[in-house]
């Protein structure tokens, strides 16, 4: 066989043998990773990939901000209120991490029995904040408040919309807020509005500049997390409030 044969068959097992090692790495680094994480995990304040299994609250990195939960109402509060975990969350309702968040994490955090958990609303934008998001927020702590059951599903729903006016939002707190009429939601959304805007203020004095922030067993965690690495923080966190 000539030399130059030679050399393209030995040249075609080693781009086969590359691909097929490479082909292994992707295999074994999805088995390592729930089906939903991000490849970009560490963008989200977790220090490379953890095996599932291992996992917990004490490899996530550590933040803290004075939070003036004895001057802001919480917008929702679940029923768990005697539960020995707490789990707060400061949430802004617009950036992509925080629509991730609401459409995959919170919607499964909301059903794990057993935790008290709370949700804050404020603006990455803070004192800038554009009054049609203003106007969301008011909304949405109005069916925190009125109609509890519906403000999940509140939340998801307005996830769907791009930066919404205020006569969409109204819709959006009937048709998934729980509101009866329109008039009914705007009214409420309006009584509340400079309320919202004093949180918000009150946030951004503090310089929370991080969504979602979450407060578990007393841990600031900064950022987005996919739902199966949330649960198993919440799941390793010691008793205890915030």
């Amino acid at each position: 066989m000539a030399m130059k044969e030679i050399y393209k068959i030995n040249r075609w097992l080693e781009i086969g043998l590359y691909l097929l090692v490479f082909a292994a790495g992707i295999a074994i680094g999805r088995f390592l990773l729930p089906d939903d994480t991000p490849l970009s995990l560490a963008d989200r304040s977790v220090a490379g990939s953890p095996n599932r299994l291992v996992f917990s609250l004490d490899q996530t990195e550590s933040s803290s901000y004075p939070l003036p939960t004895d001057l802001v109402e919480p917008a929702w509060v679940n029923t768990e209120s005697d539960s020995a975990k707490t789990v707060d969350i400061y949430l802004d309702m617009d950036c992509d991490y925080c629509r991730m968040f609401i459409q995959n994490t919170l919607m499964d955090t909301i059903s794990v029995p057993n935790i008290a958990l709370k949700i804050y609303l404020f603006s990455l934008d803070g004192k800038d904040t554009d009054e049609s998001d203003l106007y969301a927020a008011s909304a949405a702590k109005c069916v925190g408040t009125h109609y509890p059951d519906h403000f999940p599903e509140f939340l998801r729903a307005y996830t769907d919309l791009d930066h919404p006016d205020a006569g969409a939002v109204n819709e959006l707190a009937v048709s998934s807020g729980g509101f009866p009429d329109i008039d009914s939601a705007q009214n409420c959304a309006q009584a509340r509005l400079e309320e919202v805007r004093l949180d918000f203020s009150i946030f951004a004095s503090l310089g929370l500049d991080t969504s979602p922030y979450t407060m578990v067993a007393g841990r600031g965690i900064s950022g987005y997390y996919p739902p199966a690495y949330f649960l198993k923080i919440i799941e390793t966190s010691p008793a205890g409030q915030n």
